[in-house]
């Protein structure tokens, strides 16, 4: 699966922001039309992944960051909604 730039810049920019101890806003939805939904949990589960399906589905938006700060590294997952790519 390709990732489109927006999607490196924004697992970036988490990393970044983890790195620093920077403080995050929960939710987020970005001007690039991408809902990114952050977690601070020890795994990430497939209900995380089903409310970040849901919101993406109450908003109309088509793509979705699942970023996860909880674990020992960044874990994250993107979903784009009606994509096969998302198949396992």
């Amino acid at each position: 699966m390709q990732k489109d730039p927006e999607t490196f810049a924004i697992i970036g920019a988490a990393m970044e922001f983890q790195e620093r101890g920077i403080p995050f806003k929960a939710e987020v939805a970005l001007p690039i039309h991408v809902i990114v939904e952050t977690k601070a949990i020890a795994t990430l589960t497939g209900a995380d992944e089903a409310q970040l399906i849901n919101e993406l589905k109450a908003t109309g938006l088509r793509r979705g960051l699942l970023l996860n700060f909880g674990s020992a590294s960044l874990e994250h997952k993107r979903l784009v909604l009606g994509s096969s790519d998302n198949l396992r």
